[in-house]
């Protein structure tokens, strides 16, 4: 649910106890034209998308929106929660991941930063960074 938080705006919050390791959320991703992302990062727009450059692992350097509450996610320096992108016949998705348990009410937050730091930071294993889907 999203609902306004004490000091950062709106936030995203569990309305349910959730497991750690549990799949939140996916949300497909639309993929922002390089031509345009200079111009997006002078608007709100910046606040919302995902830049995965440089990325070393298979995703391309891009930049995505996800249509989903994880675009909502505050920042946090200690995250209850991470990105897993995915690709597939359908595009990138992002799935929405508890990295630990989170309690009904409590914030749903995420680290702002791009795929190769959550495996640096050891937020999610390399395995764990993005997947590949195979053609069903």
């Amino acid at each position: 649910m999203v609902k306004l938080t004490d000091n950062k705006g709106k936030g995203v919050f569990a309305t349910t106890s959730i497991s750690k390791g549990q799949i939140i959320e996916t949300s497909m991703a639309v993929e922002l034209p390089d031509s345009d992302k200079e111009t997006l990062d002078e608007t709100i727009i910046w606040d919302y998308y995902f830049d995965t450059s440089p990325c070393e692992f298979g995703l391309k350097e891009k930049a995505y929106i996800l249509l989903g509450y994880a675009s909502l996610c505050n920042h946090s320096s200690v995250p209850n929660a991470a990105i897993v992108w995915s690709t597939g016949v359908l595009g990138v998705r992002g799935d929405l991941v508890s990295l630990k348990q989170i309690a009904a009410g409590e914030e749903i937050s995420i680290w702002y930063t791009n795929v190769n730091e959550y495996v640096s930071k050891g937020l999610i294993p390399a395995s764990d960074a993005v997947r590949s889907e195979e053609v069903r």
